[in-house]
């Protein structure tokens, strides 16, 4: 599975209060600016690589501090399960991912270059065939240059269009067997004597 997303990085300094403060704390820029690439191994077990970059407005909320602005980029290498395999189904396919990432935050000193730990849900929604949405919601968590800090902590929203090829070796995104009875019939024929 491939997609293309906007991204809203919230990193206000506080890891409870004021999530939804839309307004003072979340940054994104008004067009796509990341990407990931999603690859299926087995039972809804699957392994991702996304990456881009945010710009920091400096009217916004920056760990507790305005005026701090600047470019973000980052990259994230999750682990991620697919609950609609659960549930037998795709159209709607809740999921949750696991993983480790980089963010540069030129901005904040002693933070300019972080590797965090990845913990978030999401779910995608398909419109058709392939083609669908999705929404995941990140926590990232600084391991160093600082470990659980407020300041190295920030959630990360992402949505956008993905779309889902089908399996390898299936057609029609899965379905395995043919529609119509007659492309499964099997005739039998008389061996020659002497077989």
């Amino acid at each position: 599975m491939i997609g293309i997303q906007w991204n809203i990085m919230d990193d206000t300094g506080n890891r409870y209060d004021d999530i939804f403060d839309v307004k003072n704390g979340w940054n994104a820029l008004p067009y796509p600016s990341s990407l990931n690439i999603d690859i299926y191994f087995l039972k809804g077990l699957s392994a991702e690589i996304i990456g881009g970059f945010n710009q920091y407005s400096d009217k916004k909320i920056i760990n507790d501090t305005i005026g701090r602005g600047g470019n973000v980029p980052f990259v994230d290498l999750n682990a991620k399960y697919s609950f609609g395999f659960l549930m037998n189904q795709q159209l709607f396919d809740p999921f949750a991912i696991l993983g480790v990432g980089y963010t540069g935050r030129g901005m904040l000193e002693g933070l300019e270059n972080q590797l965090n730990a990845n913990i978030g849900l999401g779910f995608n929604v398909m419109i058709y065939r392939g083609l669908g949405v999705q929404w995941r919601t990140t926590a990232k968590m600084g391991l160093s240059p600082e470990f659980y800090s407020t300041d190295a902590d920030y959630l990360h929203h992402q949505f956008g269009i993905i779309y889902k090829f089908p399996e390898i070796g299936k057609g029609n995104y899965g379905a395995s067997k043919p529609q119509h009875s007659w492309t499964r019939k099997k005739y039998k024929y008389r061996k020659p004597r002497g077989m």
